[in-house]
């Protein structure tokens, strides 16, 4: 393990992420919580307020929402969509375009880790050093190759099984890294517009892509109690983001 994290959940059901280590202290309004008594295993603890926290190891998606951000991440409803897509495995080795927070590339290189890889390109420093940042602040192994650069200039030759692009522009980078692509490499664009996506769809057509697909993740959550006898989808969902459009390089 990297990084020992931990997931603390208040009464009210409200998620705090700490990094814990020997001796440490976290300060909320609640009260100080102190890291020995998380270290020594309890599930539940107590603040120097009386405050009660349920312990928890994070999931990658609490990681995700709480990291901090210099660039809108991909959320995590979208993330594992397209890993899906891709269909990642250990050992693929992945191009990304536009490393933004680390969100996707977190997703992406636990995918394919340990033996594979995720190489991902920026051509904005200050937000791929927080992407790496964010990546190597995870617990687990997350096999990344940083690169600064425009992902045209990408020198490998039939190397990558699965390809993502996170760029306001696609059609200008397609055509220029379909030399990477292995035969039968997978294609995600993410893009936050139809305008965009309808470019980037007959782009994809004219560069060797087949099996085309646009689509978009909504979330919506309900509210069962018995109790209450509620059973009800809840006012507010997690609706568009972005679109997502999936093709099959030939």
């Amino acid at each position: 393990m990297k990084n020992n994290l931990k997931l603390l959940i208040d009464r009210k059901g409200r998620k705090f992420l700490i990094k814990v280590k020997p001796g440490g202290k976290s300060y909320f309004h609640h009260g100080t919580i102190l890291h020995d008594d998380i270290l020594s295993g309890k599930r539940e603890i107590v603040s120097s307020k009386g405050a009660k926290f349920i312990v928890m190891e994070p999931s990658l998606e609490d990681y995700v929402l709480k990291m901090p951000r210099k660039a809108q991440i991909v959320y995590p409803k979208e993330s594992s969509r397209i890993v899906s897509l891709l269909d990642l495995k250990n050992g693929d080795r992945v191009l990304e375009a536009g490393s933004g927070s680390g969100s996707l590339t977190l997703f992406l290189g636990r995918a394919v880790a340990p033996s594979g890889l995720v190489v991902s390109y920026d051509v904005r420093y200050e937000h791929q050093q927080q992407a790496i940042k964010n990546v190597e602040g995870w617990k687990e192994y997350i096999p990344v190759e940083w690169r600064i650069g425009r992902v045209e200039t990408v020198p490998e030759r039939n190397f990558f099984d699965a390809v993502v692009l996170d760029l306001p522009t696609p059609w200008d980078v397609i055509k220029h890294i379909t030399p990477a692509l292995k035969q039968w490499a997978r294609i995600v664009l993410y893009l936050p517009n139809i305008p965009q996506v309808v470019k980037a769809v007959s782009s994809l057509q004219e560069s060797g892509f087949t099996g085309i697909q646009t689509m978009e993740v909504l979330v919506r959550y309900w509210d069962v109690d018995e109790k209450r006898n509620v059973a009800h989808p809840e006012m507010r969902m997690v609706s568009h983001t972005a679109f997502l459009i999936y093709g099959i390089y030939v």
